[in-house]
């Protein structure tokens, strides 16, 4: 989700840097000289007509055309809040869990009294022997 907005922001940004290079002035100037003349068959002097053109053109080069240029949109603000919500409720499953697992236990040892007892002391045993252990090393 900081990607899509750090995308975001850097695409805004090099749209206006790419929008502020200058354009390109472009002149195009076209001159010619049209002469026709038209010698009679008999001796007699032909027409010459004689027709000049000269024109100037004048073109601005940018860039990146206005018309091609499409505007970023910021990234959905509902996508954001979805993926927190999903990221919220997995979190929240996490700590529930451990709370249902201990429910599990105290369910059980209502009914399996003896088991639970049992269960208790063997638990108890274990913390023995790693504690015990654990003196043994450091004496």
């Amino acid at each position: 989700m900081v990607m899509d907005h750090i995308v975001f922001f850097l695409a805004v940004a090099i749209g206006e840097w790419a929008d502020n290079f200058p354009t390109v002035p472009l002149t195009l100037e076209i001159m010619y000289n049209l002469q026709i003349s038209i010698m009679p068959l008999f001796f007699g002097v032909g027409k010459i007509s004689s027709h000049l053109f000269d024109k100037k053109y004048r073109l601005e080069l940018s860039l990146v055309s206005s018309h091609c240029v499409q505007q970023p949109r910021a990234p959905q603000s509902t996508a954001v809040f979805t993926v927190t919500l999903i990221y919220c409720l997995a979190c929240a499953q996490i700590f529930l869990q451990t709370y249902a697992h201990r429910l599990c236990r105290k369910i059980s040892a209502s009914f399996f009294e003896k088991q639970e007892e049992a269960r208790i002391q063997y638990l108890f045993k274990k913390i023995l022997r790693k504690h015990r252990k654990k003196q043994k090393m450091f004496l």
